[in-house]
């Protein structure tokens, strides 16, 4: 076990991240129990479904405590719903990686417990308004996968905007505080850019990078 921390360092002694590939995002819930003791029947409807796949880079040091709130971070999972396995066991929060037999891309299942599905909307460049389900851990990648599917709107076609403000792909909705019920607006992704200038009505002048096909109506959702 010393020699798995050792090869952890580098020249310096600074002790270097692993990459954990492949945690792979398990929703679960369960539908019905009934327990078993002595001649009772235990009976138990569990339904699982993979949501994605995950790398990470953790230090050989770190807890299952750490990692837990690492994947928050990045995925917004709470913790407290976030239940990880390597090889068969379940570990536990104080457990130390390089304990476990963690090591360089190492794969672990992550269950989570009761994903609720948030239902939001997105205004479109035609003004009309369509629903779209999600979960808090979903990036605005899936979002826009989402649309794609639904309203064979190409990703690559526009981008979504929330609070006046550009959505990166790889962002979480649990991370840009993003619920269920509010409204994401759409804007065309024109092929050019260029700078425009912007006087607010305080007499600040705004300077944005916009599209050459974006309307006003878009410049406006941006301001």
């Amino acid at each position: 076990m010393e020699g798995n921390r050792s090869s952890g360092q580098n020249n310096n002694g600074e002790e270097q991240r692993v990459i954990l590939w492949n945690v792979e995002v398990w929703s679960l819930s369960t539908n019905s129990l009934k327990f078993r003791s002595c001649s009772s029947v235990l009976q138990i409807n569990v339904s699982l479904s993979l949501v994605k796949r995950v790398g990470l880079a953790v230090k050989r040091s770190d807890t299952v405590r750490d990692l837990k709130e690492l994947l928050n971070e990045k995925e917004g999972i709470s913790e407290n719903l976030q239940h990880l396995f390597f090889s068969g066991e379940r570990l536990r929060d104080d457990q130390m990686l390089v304990d476990c037999g963690i090591q360089q891309n190492s794969a672990l299942l992550c269950f989570v417990k009761n994903i609720v599905p948030l239902k939001l909307f997105v205004k479109l460049t035609n003004n009309q308004k369509v629903a779209v389900i999600a979960r808090s851990c979903d990036t605005i990648k899936d979002v826009r996968s989402s649309i794609l599917a639904t309203e064979r709107i190409h990703s690559d076609d526009f981008n979504l905007v929330y609070a006046g403000k550009l959505l990166e792909n790889d962002k979480t909705l649990a991370s840009l505080n993003i619920q269920g019920g509010v409204t994401l607006h759409m804007i065309r992704t024109p092929r050019d850019a260029l700078i425009i200038s912007v006087k607010m009505p305080t007499g600040r002048i705004l300077k944005m990078k916009v599209k050459m096909l974006y309307t006003v109506a878009d410049i406006k959702t941006l301001v």
